[in-house]
């Protein structure tokens, strides 16, 4: 029996890192050539697998790109936990997290661009949007601190706006404080008066540095389709 799960532990091991290689070989194509550049066999290629491999893992590019989406996504949320989770009140907690990810969207125009095009498509069970929103949401109506319908509610409305605000950034010039504009009319939304969210998004931002060995920061790092044609 020790054997049995031992085998379908590392069975599982080499389907994540797989999974993962796959996803980093993409990642490292579509911030190089641009998103409609890139093709499976780009992927295939790059990845140096087979392309049963490939279509065991993803069966189309949106689907890839999607979970290239997620990881980018789901790392940065668990980042931006670690610093927040701990603030008592969670009307500021939720400001703080939404600020400190638009303001993370703007400092990393390829990851924007990426969360722009995948849009709905990356809202899968697996994003830990799913995970930390609606456990702040509920302790925050708990504390009357908001005031919707329901927890569902909520989560469309941070979920909802957060992505407009995401396709705003990456569509037309945005002033430098508007992350703290689209936090404060989610807070409205959220049932939150003008002033008591106004207070929240002009506290202090809490101190994050993303790590050197993070996926956003080796992205950023990548020589971008956009900056080649620059040079050109």
């Amino acid at each position: 029996m020790k054997q049995d799960d031992h085998r379908v532990r590392v069975g599982a091991e080499r389907r994540q890192k797989m999974r993962r290689h796959l996803i980093e070989s993409a990642l490292k194509l579509f911030a190089e050539r641009g998103l409609e550049e890139v093709v499976i066999d780009d992927v295939i290629v790059a990845a140096s697998v087979s392309r049963g491999t490939f279509y065991y893992y993803f069966k189309t590019n949106a689907e890839l790109l999607a979970a290239v989406v997620e990881e980018l996504g789901n790392e940065l949320m668990q980042m931006i936990e670690s610093v927040v989770g701990t603030i008592k009140d969670p009307a500021e907690l939720l400001a703080q997290g939404l600020r400190l990810y638009l303001h993370t969207v703007q400092d990393y125009p390829t990851f924007a661009g990426f969360l722009a095009r995948a849009g709905l498509h990356a809202a899968r069970p697996t994003n830990l949007v799913f995970e930390y929103i609606p456990r702040h949401l509920e302790r925050g109506m708990l504390a009357g601190r908001f005031k919707v319908a329901d927890v569902p509610m909520g989560l469309d409305i941070v979920a909802g706006i957060a992505l407009a605000a995401v396709c705003s950034i990456v569509g037309r010039p945005v002033p430098a404080d508007f992350p703290e504009q689209a936090t404060s009319h989610i807070l409205m939304g959220l049932g939150m008066t003008p002033a008591a969210a106004g207070k929240l998004v002009q506290l202090p931002l809490v101190t994050f540095t993303l790590p050197s060995d993070s996926l956003l920061v080796r992205t950023h790092a990548m020589p971008s389709a956009e900056s080649d044609r620059s040079a050109a």
